[in-house]
């Protein structure tokens, strides 16, 4: 079984170019390492990676299928490159793990993280007694691991966050690296080697718009800097922020575009530094290009309608609650939520274990033999939760993402956070509260790279907001100013 990637699928040139890119994996993975060594490019070089570094990287690792008609590119990493670079992460912040212990409140989130991951462990381990496939609950219990690990070294290098400022620009660039991959993707037609398999086009939708919330933020704090880079330098930033939202409506997705508005309104309501003549000239100018450019991606790309058809056609939306079984299958809401139906049956059929990591789609061709196939989940982190770990599982899962996001807002309410003040940080917190919410429509905390950038970024925002030395310095700057 071929894994993310084969050399002779793309028709138009990706044949020759797909052992360059391997090799280009290859050396971005040995230079985010050695940037790793250093604590304030632990975060920065790991989001970096996770956008930038090829899919085709982790063909070299077994795969494990997630579909038992062994279907091209339906398949995932057992163990990936995101992995051992997050281990190696945990490696060299262990004495700043060791430390962040000393804070209660990191503690207590340190610990809940480890209390989940123990649980999943446990469902996993008796899953597997009773059948469930070897590889995927290898990658399991790997892929469970990723969310205390990125909280232990968020809260370890929180010191080295600032304002966020480093880990945006790494994000950025990351972006750019993001796009050249969407565009060789669709010249060559390999789909197979970067998006639909990486990411997926909603996975990929979803970057794309991180990373332009984020890119925005940057070119927001240029500007309004006053010993910073300036106008002309956040010009870079901008222009990728731009790309990026046209990108991310091109592709026809829609949850991450509409999770984008109230995400990004509430940065606006947190951080009031653009409440002057030049700030609301600034943001107006921001708004006025965004409709323009989600306008041109609407006219211009052949999936482009698909991504507002939410907003144009709302009777088939509304029909998710009234006639949820509804046909035909062409309608992604509908198809959506007869695969909810499907996992919600799972989960009441084995409420405590669930059906096994990774079966969901092993298990809807029992349910239903004519199944649409190349599905790999059912595009909802919560019930594919409930229906492959049993209800446990979800409840602990809902209940450390709570925390997560109260931990982090208790930092900003203080009012001495980077979140408060910082555009950067502000769109970082904006950004890591975007993921969370896409996923009632998509399974993106399971995504090979995506889960764990998501993770991440709650890991920034949660550090963010209980790091004593940064809103010391804050505040004392602030009472020096009064003064």
């Amino acid at each position: 079984m071929d894994g993310y990637t084969s050399i002779d699928v793309a028709p138009h040139g990706g044949t020759l170019l797909t052992p360059a890119i391997l090799a280009a994996g290859l050396a971005l993975v040995v230079a985010t390492a050695l940037a790793m060594r250093r604590p304030p490019w632990r975060l920065p070089a790991l989001a970096f990676a996770i956008l930038a570094i090829p899919g085709n990287v982790d063909n070299l690792v077994p795969q494990m299928v997630l579909d038992p008609n062994q279907l091209a590119n339906n398949t995932a990493p057992v163990v990936s490159v995101v992995d051992v670079l997050i281990a190696w992460g945990v490696l060299l912040s262990r004495e700043q793990i060791g430390a962040a212990f000393r804070d209660r409140t990191q503690r207590w989130v340190i610990g809940g993280a480890v209390a989940f991951w123990a649980l999943t462990t446990v469902v996993t381990a008796v899953n597997l007694i009773q059948g469930a496939p070897i590889d995927g609950s290898a990658r399991s219990i790997v892929h469970f691991a990723r969310v205390p690990a990125l909280l232990a070294i968020g809260f370890g290098v929180a010191a080295h966050i600032g304002d966020g400022r480093r880990l945006a620009v790494a994000i950025t660039v990351g972006l750019l690296s993001l796009l050249a991959n969407g565009i060789y993707t669709s010249t060559a037609t390999d789909a197979s080697r970067f998006t639909a398999a990486t990411f997926g086009r909603n996975g990929f939708s979803l970057a794309l718009m991180i990373g332009a919330v984020v890119a925005a933020g940057l070119a927001i704090g240029m500007v309004r800097a006053r010993n910073g880079p300036g106008p002309l330098a956040a010009s870079l930033p901008a222009a990728l922020a731009i790309a990026g939202v046209y990108g991310a409506i091109a592709t026809g997705t829609r949850m991450s575009i509409l999770a984008a508005l109230p995400v990004t309104g509430l940065a606006l309501l947190v951080n009031r530094s653009w409440m002057s003549r030049q700030g609301v000239t600034t943001i107006t100018a921001i708004v006025v290009v965004v409709v323009a450019v989600g306008l041109a991606a609407v006219t211009w790309s052949p999936e482009g309608e698909r991504a507002i058809s939410a907003i144009t056609d709302p009777g088939e939306t509304v029909d998710i609650v009234t006639n949820p079984d509804e046909q035909p299958w062409y309608s992604p809401v509908r198809s959506r939520s007869h695969w909810w139906g499907q996992a919600r049956a799972m989960g009441r059929a084995d409420p405590l274990t669930g059906v096994g990591a990774w079966q969901w789609n092993h298990v809807r061709y029992d349910l239903e033999r004519d199944a649409v196939r190349v599905v790999a989940d059912p595009h909802n982190t919560y019930l594919q939760l409930a229906s492959e770990y049993g209800v446990l599982v979800v409840a602990a899962y809902a209940t450390l993402l709570a925390a997560v996001l109260l931990t982090g807002a208790a930092g900003v309410v203080k009012g001495y956070s980077p979140v408060v003040w910082s555009w950067p940080a502000t769109m970082l917190a904006a950004a890591a509260i975007l993921g969370p919410l896409t996923e009632m429509t998509n399974s993106h905390f399971f995504n090979v790279r995506l889960g764990a950038l998501i993770w991440l970024l709650l890991a920034t925002f949660v550090a963010i907001g209980t790091n004593r030395t940064t809103q010391a310095v804050h505040r004392s700057q602030r009472e020096h100013g009064s003064n």
